[in-house]
């Protein structure tokens, strides 16, 4: 009965250690995916539908599996941050079953340098499930059961589930009922999402975002000459070498087309993600004593988070919101929570007749979740968001509006560059087209009449 225990021991001991971190490192962790994700989550848990009432740019399964707790339990903030640790601890379930102690390597991994890479997105989704499909390789598990998560791969990220689809055509190319086999559970899966998009009337919106309006998004979000992007092709060439030396062994090939996670964006961020794929291919290789691997990677992990807290984030120095629906487990750094309290009434001041102000800038999803309101298209106000000409039917969408009040941070949108993702152009419009009423500090209130 002992030894039955013993091993959740350390599940519950993951699933503590990232759900503090979490909490703790919420807001300064790419504070802009984890909560737009959250916003997404937040839209479907009320009843809207991707794509027709709100702009997303992939596939929906991770903010429908998201909306899930956040139907059950409420909307705050810390559900969403308990499902993303409970998620993070079934990855460990099947690094376990990969690579046995050993796989507490990858907690470090995972952590390092700056534990950005555990945040929940859809992007971890998709990692996670490409360690699925590993661990069922691996395990020489049904093929039937392998095009299935490849589906979800798919349904989770369009375009990192095509790229997760290649390695059945390189590895087995030459076994076509094995490939079927495959090809049937993905194609259902993509099949009830097509019904499911006529069903729900966001088919043509779906096309319209998710792939003419691709071509906006690469042509304004596509970042290439990085460090990370020469890093990636030298780790790149390794797998290769790795693949070309074992032809037997399916991780290489599946973390080479992990690569996918950068395109279009050579960002940390995403670098991260393919490392953490390359990072499963090379794991076997690594020679450690089994003795000291589990205890010298979770004092390693616990030490990083230490330093981060202390000497990068100085987490002395922070303090929870207090008061804000939604919101009342949320760490800021002090002082930035007396400026959060002072939008929250000025956004407030203005929402009159059920009628609210609309919130241009990377903030604006906070104001629409802890008011418990729809999330539209403005909320993630990011150039090719919006599909096709996406910019100019924004635009359109304003110019139709009266007596609409707009709040702008122009500290944000001063400060936006060309890498940014901050569409400056609708803001402009709102600029150059109302009638400024208010402001307070960086923040200033215009009227459309």
């Amino acid at each position: 009965m002992i030894e039955r225990i013993r091993p959740c021991f350390k599940y519950i001991f993951l699933f503590l250690f990232f759900f503090l971190t979490l909490v703790i490192f919420g807001y300064f962790n790419n504070q802009f995916d984890p909560i737009w994700n959250y916003g997404y989550s937040y839209a479907i848990s009320i009843g809207e539908i991707p794509y027709r009432d709100f702009t997303l740019l992939t596939t929906p399964l991770f903010p429908f599996l998201f909306s899930i707790g956040l139907r059950l339990f409420g909307h705050d903030n810390i559900i969403f941050l308990i499902e993303q640790a409970l998620l993070l601890t079934a990855t460990f379930y099947f690094f376990f079953r990969l690579y046995d102690k050993k796989a507490w390597i990858m907690l470090f991994v995972m952590l390092f340098p700056f534990l950005n890479n555990i945040v929940p997105t859809y992007n971890y989704l998709a990692y996670f499930f490409i360690v699925v499909v590993l661990f069922l390789e691996k395990e020489k598990k049904s093929d039937y059961v392998i095009g299935f998560f490849l589906g979800l791969i798919f349904l989770t990220k369009q375009s990192i589930g095509i790229f997760m689809l290649l390695p059945t055509f390189f590895l087995y190319f030459r076994d076509w009922k094995k490939i079927i086999k495959r090809l049937i559970p993905f194609f259902i899966l993509c099949i009830f999402f097509f019904f499911y998009l006529i069903f729900t009337d966001s088919l043509f919106s779906f096309l319209d975002i998710c792939v003419f309006g691709l071509f906006d998004f690469t042509n304004h979000n596509t970042i290439l000459f990085t460090p990370y992007f020469f890093i990636s092709i030298g780790l790149e060439i390794l797998l290769l070498f790795l693949w070309k030396k074992d032809r037997g062994n399916v991780f290489p090939c599946y973390s080479f087309f992990a690569f996918s996670f950068l395109i279009p964006i050579f960002t940390e961020y995403h670098f991260y993600l393919f490392f953490m794929s390359f990072m499963l291919s090379i794991i076997p290789l690594i020679c450690l004593p089994k003795l000291y691997v589990q205890w010298v990677f979770i004092l390693s992990s616990i030490g990083l988070v230490l330093f981060n807290f202390f000497f990068v984030y100085q987490g002395v120095n922070t303090v929870f919101l207090q008061g804000i629906p939604n919101f009342k487990y949320y760490l800021l750094p002090k002082g930035s929570d007396a400026t959060f309290y002072q939008t929250v009434k000025l956004y407030n001041k203005y929402k009159k007749d059920g009628k609210s102000p609309i919130f241009l800038g990377t903030q604006a999803i906070y104001f629409t979740i802890l008011n418990e309101e729809r999330v539209d298209y403005f909320d993630v106000l990011n150039r090719g968001n919006y599909g096709y000409r996406g910019t100019e039917k924004m635009i359109e969408k304003i110019e139709q509006m009266q007596a609409q009040v707009f709040i702008i941070n122009m500290d944000k949108f001063q400060k936006a560059s060309f890498e940014d993702q901050l569409d400056k152009e609708i803001i402009e419009y709102v600029i150059e087209n109302s009638k400024k009423i208010d402001s307070w500090d960086c923040y200033y209130v215009y009227l459309k009449e």
